[in-house]
């Protein structure tokens, strides 16, 4: 009990050695972890002192209904991205299929699945360690979910009522949080301005909706008036934007017809 003990104080005293008391909250998470006694904890306290992402030392992380495993592979959800997820939920929505394009740890596809468990649901990502991490997402939430390893739509075969994504849209040259450099660039930056990506996804997605089908993107608040402009482009209607948590318009979406 003592040795445990122990382990506690000195990954706490690591802990605000790194943060001071600006992040207990972070502290609180760790310390609550199952497995954290049965864990190295000097390699803990390393990680502490590099300020790595409390998810990824944690090695999960709940997302709205579900916990997910998570690692340096695949974006950290966010609990802004549940925003996207309850708006669809309590919308009249009811898609027979649904696609999510860079899908990371699987979060959106497989949070959608439990809501429409009678969907077809494809998930796809570029990288394939995203891929392995979130088929195994999909079977620890008991999940539906079809994977394809594929660049945007270059693998997809099908139509859909739904796509969802959150892809990368930040802006190389941005000014970002320091606790960004542990996620994969690829899943956070693009080129255009941080546009490059939305654009290959909304001018293609025609291809792949039904028709009266619905898109719903993630994005920067700065890129709203962008991409509700491209959508329009494209054949969308009822185009509309919506907040986060954080009272931001990160989401549009629109219906194609």
């Amino acid at each position: 009990m003592k040795n445990n003990q122990n382990k506690l104080t000195t990954i706490s005293d690591a802990w605000r050695n790194a943060y001071g008391k600006d992040y207990e909250e972070g502290l609180y998470f760790l310390l609550n972890t199952n497995d954290l006694l049965e864990r190295d904890v000097e390699r803990i306290c390393f990680e502490i002192s590099e300020k790595r992402p409390i998810q990824y030392i944690i090695g999960n992380w709940d997302f709205y209904n579900g916990n997910y495993e998570v690692n340096s592979d695949v974006l950290i959800p966010r609990p802004e991205t549940e925003t996207l997820i309850e708006h669809i939920e309590n919308s009249k929505l009811q898609p027979k299929s649904i696609l999510d394009l860079g899908t990371g740890t699987g979060c959106i596809a497989i949070e959608l699945s439990k809501i429409f468990p009678k969907a077809t649901v494809d998930a796809v990502d570029l990288s394939l360690k995203a891929i392995s991490i979130a088929k195994t997402n999909a079977k620890k939430n008991n999940a539906n979910v079809r994977f394809l390893n594929s660049n945007w739509y270059q693998k997809v075969s099908l139509k859909y009522d739904l796509i969802v994504s959150n892809p990368p849209y930040v802006d190389k040259s941005a000014n970002t949080n320091e606790s960004l450099k542990f996620e994969p660039e690829e899943a956070i930056f693009s080129d255009e301005n941080g546009l490059k990506d939305l654009r290959i996804i909304i001018s293609q997605s025609k291809d792949y909706l039904n028709y009266g089908g619905i898109i719903f993107l993630e994005h920067s608040p700065e890129q709203k008036k962008i991409i509700k402009n491209l959508l329009k482009k494209n054949g969308f209607r009822a185009v509309t934007s919506i907040k986060d948590l954080k009272r931001t318009e990160r989401f549009t979406f629109g219906k194609l017809e």
